[in-house]
């Protein structure tokens, strides 16, 4: 649940630092990309082949192509390269199935994890979902190796900046009528183990 000023109700169990935190990543509400020649387009391309890749069930080639995407997007912006694992089954978890995972130990590589199938009767998941997904654990990323905030937030400005990214891969009106793009300020279904009303993809912060 939101407050009148549109933060999540976790917002006021933090402490002095991480409000702040909080609030500077609500503040940005979209993720600019130079404006570089075939950029856009490596985008859109890459997105389409991964989408073929995922139908066809092929793992290795979803891989390179969501690390394409990835690869772009952090090149564009100049800042530190993720290195994307594409796993077979969610993981079970309490609340649900586990969709994506973003890491980030001292002395290794950042790492995005996303799954293929889901847990309860191993399908393929839907494209749009699991590039959705993909962005989702690469914006938890920027949040921390771009715009340096020290902790990546659910917030509606993290939303917003998934989305941003989204409608750069996927146009809306390429889109299926029936999966519609969700609203900017809050994802269409749960995209990761996060719900909008969880603090941290990475960790939970210290209160």
């Amino acid at each position: 649940m939101a407050d009148a000023a549109g933060r999540f109700s976790y917002y006021n169990r933090l402490s002095a630092k991480n409000k702040a935190i909080y609030r500077r990543g609500d503040a940005i509400t979209s993720i600019a990309l130079p404006d570089v020649a075939g950029l856009p387009a490596g985008l859109r391309v890459a997105a389409a082949a991964a989408a073929r890749a995922l139908t066809a069930d092929k793992p290795s080639l979803v891989r390179a192509q969501a690390q394409k995407i990835c690869d772009l997007v952090t090149g564009g912006l100049e800042t530190e390269r993720v290195v994307v694992k594409v796993l077979r089954v969610r993981p079970r978890r309490r609340y649900g199935e586990l969709h994506g995972l973003y890491t980030r130990d001292d002395g290794k590589e950042p790492t995005l994890r996303v799954w293929m199938r889901t847990a309860q009767r191993a399908d393929v998941v839907k494209p749009r979902t699991f590039l959705r997904t993909l962005l989702h654990e690469l914006c938890h990323h920027l949040d921390y190796a771009h715009y340096r905030l020290g902790e990546s937030f659910h917030n509606p400005g993290f939303f917003k900046r998934e989305s941003s990214l989204m409608r750069l891969l996927v146009p809306p009106a390429q889109e299926p009528a029936a999966d519609a793009p969700p609203p900017d300020d809050r994802p269409a279904e749960p995209a990761s183990d996060a719900t909008p009303a969880d603090p941290v993809q990475l960790r939970l912060p210290e209160l």
